[in-house]
This record gives structure tokens, sequence and C-alpha cells, in this order.
């Protein structure tokens, strides 16, 4: 069924190096990661000392363009190596839900959007470029402007095809998550979708981090990272709860219709102590202690705590570049 559906140009790549690559991320990491940085290294925009106005501090261009050759790599590393987990969770899903139709219909009527990346990418051009650039070939500024503009169409283009799939793929999660059946003695078959989740997590925090980059040249300014935030912790706050929250509400009220059953059924056992009622009792006692210690959410343990692992990684990047700012300058200063 979802064989039949065809999919948009970029999951089509993606499956296809999926199947005949060995290491299709670090390919594709590679494949923009290095065109990027040759690009700004050999048209000496990397590292502007002789032009101004960013011959004053030219160190901040070079921040800039490892930024926009490694940022939008990275994200795109993350869309491969999710495309496969993605793959299990709709075969699992598809296997125990009433209608696998429903799959084919919700990515159907989504995938043909995916176009909207391109003018994302463009439009967000204007919200990170300043007014000093020249694309006038004779002028001496015309290798930084360029590499600028290039970099930020590649980098926010980038970012919309990514953030366009997880949440497309969240949403069909969320969706999926009110038909999937449920078996509260198996919740490790649901694990998928906190993984989704925790994937989701680790993709927006590690680009976050990725952001300080920027202050390679000591200068840790909030205009660097304004717009990676703006973005970052919507994006955050929509793409982790969307795939669980639904099916953590239905594991609850799944417990809670258990336990009423039981709590019936021991109102209604003999409380003497005969061998028979005695045996009855405690099996009833344990079946709802039982019931009463299953996890409300669809992720285990190691999952659950990657959550607390990965939420470091931000502030730790960031403490990090401060602190190396700091060394520096004593270092310098000496």
């Amino acid at each position: 069924m979802i064989e039949t559906l065809k999919k948009p140009l970029p999951l089509r790549l993606v499956d296809w190096m999926l199947e005949h690559t060995r290491f299709p991320s670090i390919i594709v990491g590679c494949c923009i990661a290095i065109p990027m940085l040759m690009l700004s290294i050999l048209s000496g925009a990397f590292y502007p000392d002789d032009v101004r106005p960013w011959s004053a501090n030219p160190l901040e261009m070079t921040g800039l363009f490892l930024m926009v050759a490694i940022l939008p790599a990275y994200l795109l590393m993350c869309l491969v190596a999710s495309q496969r987990h993605s793959n299990r969770n709709r075969d699992y899903i598809a296997r125990n839900i009433a209608d696998p139709a429903m799959i084919h219909s919700e990515l159907a009527r989504w995938y043909p959007w995916w176009v909207l990346a391109i003018p994302f990418g463009i439009f967000n051009i204007y919200f990170n470029i300043g007014n000093e650039l020249s694309l006038n070939p004779s002028s001496p500024a015309f290798a930084v402007s360029f590499n600028i503009y290039f970099g930020q169409w590649i980098l926010w283009t980038a970012v919309g095809l990514v953030l366009f799939f997880a949440i497309l793929e969240a949403h069909l999660l969320h969706r999926m998550s009110r038909h999937v059946a449920i078996n509260l003695y198996d919740l490790n078959a649901l694990n998928g979708f906190g993984q989704n989740a925790l994937s989701n997590f680790l993709m927006i925090a590690g680009a976050l981090a990725l952001t300080t980059l920027q202050g390679i040249d000591q200068r840790f300014e909030w205009v660097n990272y304004r717009n990676g935030l703006i973005v970052g912790i919507p994006a955050l706050l929509i793409l982790v709860p969307l795939p669980i929250w639904a099916l953590h509400r239905r594991i609850k009220v799944e417990k809670q219709s258990l336990l009423e059953q039981i709590d019936l059924k021991i109102r209604s056992t003999s409380t003497s102590l005969e061998a028979g009622d005695l045996e009855r009792m405690n099996e009833l006692l344990i079946r709802r202690e039982q019931i009463q210690k299953l996890r409300n959410w669809p992720m285990d343990l190691s999952i659950f705590s990657r959550f607390f692992v990965y939420a470091f990684i931000v502030p730790l990047a960031w403490a990090g570049a401060a602190l190396m700012e700091v060394f520096l300058d004593r270092t310098l200063g000496l």
C-alpha cells in the first residue's frame, strides 16, 4: 500500500541512497558541507581580511561560512537517518490499524506541499542579511556577498525541507496514534512513536548547538542566534509532543479502564481466608499493582532518559563557546 504512493523527489533520493549506499547520511553531509566550504575558501570569502567592511573582523565571516556549510549538512543527515525509522513506523502502523489506507491518504494530502521549502529559503534571506552586500561583479565585496546570499538560501531551504518532512511525520504519527491498537502488556511495540519524538529533539538541539560556530570571532551577539531560536523553539514545542501526546492519553485511559475492571472484580471477590478465595484475591491484587506500574508514555526508560541527556547539548555548547572566549582573551592578553 505505502510502496505504491509516489513520494516527493527528496524522499525518493533518500530511499535510493538507503538502498544503494553504505553510509548515506555521511555521503549527504559531505556532498553539502565540502562544496560549500570550498566555494567560500576558493572565492576568498572565507577570511576576507582585505574586504571592507569585513576586514575589521574577518573571523565573523569565517564563523558564518562554517555554519552555513555544516548546519544544512547536519539537518539533511538527520533527514536521511530518520527515513529508515519512518518506514519501519509506517509498516508497524499499517499492521495494527483497521484501515491501512488512512496512511496513504494522509501522506498523499501533504506530500505535494514540500516544494514550499524553496521559497521558504528565499523568503528567509531577507531576514538574515544586512545592507552592506553588493552583487556587482566588479565590487570587491562581490565574493563575500554572493557566498552570504547563496549560503543563507541553502541553509534556510534545508531548514524548510527538513522541518516540513519532520512535521509531516509527527503529524502522521499523531493521527495514526488515535487508531493504532494498544496492548498494555506490550508497550515496547509503541517505542517507535517515542523514538520519533526523541529524534526530533536531538535534531533541533544539535542544530541550535551548531549555531555557536558563529561565535568563532569571540563575539556572541543576540542577532546571530535570534532567528535560530525563533524557528527552533516553536519547532521543539511541536515536534516533541505531537507524535506521542495522543498515544499517551490513550494509554492512560486504557490503564484506567482496566484498573476499574480489576477493582470491580476485587469488590465482588470473597475476602475469606479459604485457599481458593485467598488465591483469587491475591492474583487480582498483583495484577492491579502490575497495571499501576505500567508506563504512561510510548517509550521505554532508555528513550526517556536520553531526553534529559540531549537537553544539555545546547547549554553545554553555548557555555563551552563562552569559556573558550574567556580562555582566548586571557591567553592573548598575556
